[in-house]
């Protein structure tokens, strides 16, 4: 239920009150998580650079520095932007603190008190908003590749090469560039967004006449 790709996802926990800090790390442990432990702001911010922690719960009250200031410095930073960050705090819990929290990037605010029922609930929510994040960057990392393969080709897009572009991804960045790059793709082959299917939501297929079989397929929330 926590593994992607037989590979747990690690958590990082950030609380500088020990028996708290021990208490939600062995929660963690115990639902299958793979754990990792800082007290303070500065092992924080290193951890997440040389660990890649999938998530970090990341109390407010640190020692060294405001809990949201270290959200930011990590939303910020290019090789840490991606984890996901829960600010939790038992004090700071008006809407106000949990606004600004959010505003500067942090993902979800769980308020102390909690269950560890409902804290491994909201941390599972997590990953699987994670899991979903990166496989949707691989595959478009894949498919921008591969346009980059063709930029070249001189070949327009038309009766030649099979496309198909699905629930409107030409309003991602990436089936937009693949269209401009390609103006000889007819009206018949844009497929609309299906009755009840949720818009934001791209599909991008494109399989290349000389190779069949080969199609990427790139999704984008």
């Amino acid at each position: 239920m926590v593994t992607l790709n037989d590979r747990r996802a690690r958590v990082l926990v950030v609380e500088d009150i020990l028996p708290l800090r021990r208490a939600t790390v062995r929660a963690l442990i115990e639902a299958g998580f793979d754990v990792i432990e800082a007290a303070d702001a500065a092992t924080t911010l290193h951890l997440a650079r040389s660990e890649r922690p999938d998530l970090i719960l990341l109390d407010i009250g640190l020692p060294d520095m405001d809990g949201l200031e270290v959200c930011q410095r990590l939303k910020n930073t290019p090789e840490t932007a991606d984890i996901l960050v829960a600010l939790v705090s038992s004090t700071h819990t008006d809407t106000l603190r949990q606004a600004q929290g959010l505003k500067i990037g942090a993902d979800t605010y769980i308020a102390r008190p909690i269950s560890n029922a409902e804290l491994i609930a909201r941390v599972e929510a997590l990953w699987r908003i994670k899991q979903t994040e990166d496989q949707l960057r691989a595959t478009n990392a894949q498919l921008k590749a591969a346009l980059a393969e063709r930029a070249d080709e001189p070949a327009a897009v038309g009766e030649a090469d099979h496309v198909v572009l699905a629930l409107e991804a030409v309003d991602h960045p990436v089936g937009a560039e693949f269209v401009e790059r390609h103006p000889g793709i007819a009206p018949a082959d844009r497929h609309h967004r299906q009755p009840g299917r949720p818009a934001g939501r791209h599909v991008v297929l494109v399989v290349p006449h000389h190779h069949r079989g080969r199609g990427i397929a790139a999704g984008a929330r």
